[in-house]
């Protein structure tokens, strides 16, 4: 599976294999800067909303939502040890 960041705030998860959009989440509030995959079936995303929002990656469902005040989120990762 793939995961595209939109600026109209939305994350596209696509069929890496057939090229089929497989879902669309919602939830940020801004264009969606970055998006990455965990081992684990978590899908973390960064936003020009201040957040960073963490979603279980086969439901959709988010999980958890940080915010910060300072400025836009374009970057996360993630520590796999």
């Amino acid at each position: 599976r793939c995961c595209s960041s939109c600026k109209d705030w939305t994350l596209k998860i696509w069929d890496g294999t057939s090229g089929k959009l497989r879902q669309t989440l919602e939830g940020h509030g801004a264009a969606v800067n970055y998006c990455v995959f965990s081992k684990n079936n978590l899908l973390i995303t960064s936003s020009n909303d201040k957040k960073v929002i963490i979603w279980d990656a086969i439901s959709g469902a988010q999980r958890t939502t940080l915010k910060q005040d300072a400025s836009w989120v374009l970057s996360c990762a993630i520590d796999s040890t």
